[in-house]
Order: structure tokens, then C-alpha cells, then sequence
């Protein structure tokens, strides 16, 4: 018994932009189910192995959360918001001053 992994790459213009995720209390999802029920789910797996319908699968659903599910761009926040550039200022020459005085 033998396997074999392949991971593709993700081409970055392809796709979600980055720093972005589905927004998905905005999907329109009765109109995905829909989209679902359409599809001859045992005329499109006939005597397919398992990973190509896995992939298949894969396809239509990737397919179908691109068409019903807008993407929503995240803003990444390193610090709380009640930390100022003047508060890092000081906590940063508290850390050089107990460095200082530690040498």
C-alpha cells in the first residue's frame, strides 16, 4: 500500500486578496443550497475513485462559496487600542533604562 501527497501552490493573484476572509454572516446561502441541489451528485461520482471525487467535490464547493460569499478584508491590530505611540515610546525607554542599569 502505497500513497502519495501533493500540495499545490497558491498563486496570490489568484483567489481571496490577502489579509481577507469570507464574510460569511453575509452568504447568501439559500440560493448555494440550491446551487447544490442541482447537481446529478451520483451521475458526477460514477465509478470515480474517492480522491477525484474528494476533488470534485473540492471544485464545486470552492467554486460555489466564491460566487455566494463575499470576501470581507480584515485589518490586523497588533496592539489594544488603548495603546498609544506615546505609551510605547515610554515602555520602550523603561525597558532600555532596566537594561542599563542591569549592565
Amino acid at each position: 500500500m502505497s500513497w502519495e501527497l501533493t500540495i499545490a501552490s497558491i498563486d496570490k493573484q489568484q483567489g481571496a486578496p490577502p489579509r481577507s476572509r469570507l464574510a460569511v454572516h453575509k452568504g447568501i446561502y439559500m440560493a448555494m443550497k440550491k446551487e447544490l441541489l442541482k447537481i446529478d451528485w451520483p451521475r458526477l461520482f460514477n465509478e470515480q475513485q474517492v480522491d477525484v471525487m474528494y476533488s470534485l467535490f473540492l471544485g464545486i464547493y470552492s467554486q460555489l462559496c466564491r460566487d455566494f460569499i463575499p470576501i470581507a478584508r480584515t485589518r490586523r491590530r497588533t496592539d489594544a487600542p488603548w495603546i498609544s505611540n506615546i505609551l510605547k515610546r515610554m515602555v520602550k525607554r523603561k525597558k532600555q533604562l532596566k537594561y542599563i542599569n542591569e549592565n
